[in-house]
C-alpha cells in the first residue's frame, strides 16, 4: 500500500486536524504504517521559549511510536494567528518552497500512507507564491478534502472540487465533518445533496465528538 494525502479545507477551522487523526488512528490499528504530519502551523502558543502547536501536538502523539521529535512533524511554528505566507514573511523565517518539498518527500518515503494538513484551503500560501495546491502538485499528493457540515457548505465544496479539476489534482475524496453537534435545516440536507453530485467521492460523515473514522471512510484508505 503506498498513499499520500494533503489534507485540506473547504475553509479554516472546518475539523482537518480531527478528521486526519481519526483516520490514522484508525488505520495504525489496522496495522498499517500510517503518520501525520503539519508542516506549517501558525497561531502557536508560546511556552517559555518553545512555541507548541496544537495541531502539530495531536499528530505527535499519534506518531510518538516512531520515536520521532516534534520538529520532525510541525518544523515551521509561528505565534501569530494568520496566513503561513504572513507569518513567515513577518518573522524572516528561512523557510522556502524546496523546504516544504524535501520536508514531504523524507515523509513520503519512511511510510506506507502520510497525510499532510495543509492550513486552511487549496489556494492558502504556505510561502509568498507557493500554495498548498502547488504542494500537492510537486510531492504528488491526492487530495482529501474535510469539509463543516453546516449552511454554506454546498457551494464552498463545488469551489474546492472545481478548482481541484481545474487543475489536475487528484481528488482522494471529501469528509463531511460535523463541527456542532446541533442540527440545522442546513445539516439535515447537506449529505444527501453533496452524495446527489459527488457520488462515491462523498466518503462519509463523521459525527461530532468521534472517537474513531466511520468504517466506510476508513475502508477507502485500507
Amino acid at each position: 500500500m503506498s498513499l499520500a494525502c494533503l489534507v485540506t479545507g473547504t475553509d479554516t477551522e472546518v475539523g482537518k486536524t480531527f478528521v486526519a487523526s481519526l483516520i490514522v488512528r484508525g488505520l495504525l490499528a489496522q496495522g498499517v504504517d500510517a503518520a501525520c504530519v503539519k508542516p506549517v502551523e501558525t497561531g502557536c502558543r508560546r511556552e517559555g521559549n518553545l512555541l507548541v502547536p496544537t495541531d502539530g501536538s495531536i499528530y505527535h502523539e499519534i506518531v510518538r511510536h516512531r520515536g520521532v521529535p516534534l520538529d520532525e512533524v510541525c518544523p515551521w511554528r509561528f505565534g501569530e494567528p494568520v496566513s503561513p505566507n504572513i507569518a513567515v514573511r513577518e518573522s524572516g523565517a528561512p523557510l522556502h518552497a524546496e523546504d516544504l518539498v524535501s520536508f514531504v518527500t523524507r515523509w513520503k518515503e519512511k511510510v506506507s500512507a502520510l497525510f499532510v494538513e495543509g492550513a486552511g484551503g487549496l489556494l492558502v500560501e504556505a510561502v509568498d507564491g507557493f500554495t498548498f495546491a502547488d504542494l500537492a502538485r510537486e510531492c504528488k499528493l491526492s487530495v482529501l478534502v474535510v469539509a463543516p457540515d453546516r449552511l454554506g457548505v454546498l457551494n464552498h465544496v463545488a469551489l474546492t472540487v472545481a478548482f481541484l479539476r481545474a487543475a489536475s489534482l487528484p481528488l482522494k475524496g471529501i469528509v463531511l465533518n460535523d463541527v456542532s453537534g446541533c442540527e440545522t435545516a442546513a445539516s439535515r440536507r447537506n449529505y444527501s445533496e453533496l452524495k446527489r453530485k459527488y457520488g462515491s467521492l462523498l466518503l462519509g460523515r463523521v459525527p461530532f465528538g468521534a472517537q474513531k473514522a466511520p468504517s466506510e471512510i476508513l475502508e477507502e484508505f485500507l
